[in-house]
């Protein structure tokens, strides 16, 4: 009776030892907590089975071509700060402050996603729209006219060139601040950049000549006859910017 006895006591020891507890999770990110024998427990590290699954095929990969660990943590170190660093720069590419553009231009984006300190026309605006005389350099150039003494002028452009008569009001602007006087014309003709017409080669010619250089016009000929008598003409054609 006392061997049976001894027997339960013991069976019950061993069956105690080795029953399984159950299941043990944990609530702290990477915090597993396990008591008992034989229990299978689950790790909550705050990734999902897909990136759980990634984990596991890389380190099966690193087992298997029998890779140095210290080796490819050192080398995902240097992939971490290579990435940081490229964040780093293109956070300070991207603060810049308000872009604008004029009618017909873009901003150009580089292909690593910068923005370019040029930029890129596309059908930008012929120069004869945005070109514009400042005050100081009409009146310098009337100075040097007035010194000359008194003259008529007569600047023109092509009936149908609308840019070319653009040009015309501008420069008879700058005309009236000096003692000659101008008058403006639609003409009949549509010559290559600017023509400055007169009955002689004189000082004044040269000198409207000079002036409209300097301003950054293009004249490509003179057009010398006699029967321009007096008058100075400056004819407005295409392509009259430099």
């Amino acid at each position: 009776m006392t061997r049976i006895a001894l027997v339960l006591v013991f069976a019950q020891i061993v069956f105690c030892q080795q029953a399984n507890t159950g299941n043990a999770s944990t609530t702290g990110t990477c915090s597993p907590s396990n008591t008992g024998n034989n229990n299978l427990f689950t790790i909550n590290c705050g990734i999902g089975q897909v990136q759980g699954k990634k984990m596991l095929d890389i380190l099966n990969r690193i087992l298997a071509n029998q890779l140095d660990p210290d080796a490819v943590m050192t080398k995902l170190d240097e992939i971490k700060q290579e990435v940081a660093s490229l964040l780093a720069a293109g956070a300070a590419k991207s603060n810049v402050g308000p872009i604008t553009a004029q009618p017909g231009s873009v901003i150009s984006v580089g292909q690593q996603g910068g923005i370019t300190a040029g930029r890129v026309e596309i059908n930008p605006l012929p120069p004869e729209r945005t070109w514009q005389v400042s005050i100081s350099s009409c009146d310098e150039w009337m100075r040097k006219l007035d010194m000359l003494g008194p003259a008529t002028v007569s600047i023109g452009a092509f009936m149908s060139n609308n840019d070319g008569m653009r040009l015309v009001q501008i420069l008879g602007a700058c005309f009236k601040r000096s003692q000659w006087v101008s008058s403006s014309a639609f003409l009949p003709v549509n010559p290559d950049g600017v023509v400055v017409q007169a009955s002689v080669v004189s000082t004044k010619l040269e000198a409207v000549e000079a002036g409209l250089k300097s301003l950054g016009l293009r004249v490509t000929e003179r057009d010398i006859r006699p029967a321009y008598g007096e008058e100075i003409g400056i004819v407005i054609g295409v392509n009259p910017i430099r």
